[in-house]
C-alpha cells in the first residue's frame, strides 16, 4: 500500500480558506468544533486534487455489494488521517496554531448507523476489503418506527468503500 503524499503548505492554505469562510479574521478566533470542520474540509479539499487511480478492465475486477440494516463505523477522520499517513503531519501543522489534534478528534460524532453488533460486524468486513483493496460498496437500508410499532422502510444509504 502506497502512501499519498501530504502536501503542508496546501493544507495550511486550505485551513486559511476555512477560517476566511467563517467569516472570521484570524485562525485563533475559531472554536474547536470549527477547527476540526475546517480540518475535516482541508483534508477533503486536497485528497480531491488528487489525481484518479487508474480505471481497470471490467473483465479483470470483482465487485463486492454488501447489504446491512445497519453500519457501526464508529469515527472515520483520525482512522483516515492514520490510514493516509498523514497523522503526524497534520499533528505537526496544527501545532503551529498551538491546536492539538487529539482534541480537535474529540469534535466528530459517531455516524452510528445501527445500534449492534450486526453493525459492527459489517463495518468490520468494509473494513477488511478496503485493507485487502477489494472493490466494494456497502448497502445500509434506512428504517423508521411506524405508528403501529411496525417498521417501514424509507430508503437506503450507500458507503462507497475505499482502500486505505
Amino acid at each position: 500500500m502506497s502512501h499519498i503524499p501530504f502536501d503542508k503548505d496546501v493544507f495550511l492554505a486550505a485551513l486559511t480558506r476555512q477560517w476566511q469562510h467563517f467569516g472570521l479574521t484570524a485562525s485563533n478566533q475559531m472554536t474547536e468544533h470549527q477547527w476540526w470542520q475546517a480540518v475535516s474540509a482541508a483534508i477533503a479539499e486536497q485528497l480531491s486534487a488528487l489525481p484518479q487511480p487508474k480505471a481497470v478492465a471490467k473483465s479483470e475486477l470483482r465487485h463486492v455489494n454488501y447489504l446491512s440494516m445497519e453500519f457501526l463505523i464508529g469515527r472515520l477522520t483520525a482512522n483516515n488521517l492514520i490510514n493516509l499517513g498523514w497523522y503526524d503531519a497534520v499533528e505537526k501543522a496544527l501545532a503551529a496554531h498551538d491546536v492539538l489534534l487529539s482534541d480537535l478528534l474529540e469534535q466528530e460524532t459517531d455516524p452510528a448507523l445501527g445500534n449492534g453488533g450486526l453493525g459492527r460486524l459489517a463495518a468490520c468486513f468494509l473494513d477488511s476489503m478496503a485493507t485487502v483493496e477489494q472493490p466494494a460498496t456497502g448497502y445500509g437500508l434506512c428504517y423508521r418506527r411506524s405508528p403501529d410499532g411496525s417498521s417501514r422502510q424509507l430508503g437506503a444509504r450507500k458507503l462507497p468503500v475505499v482502500p486505505p
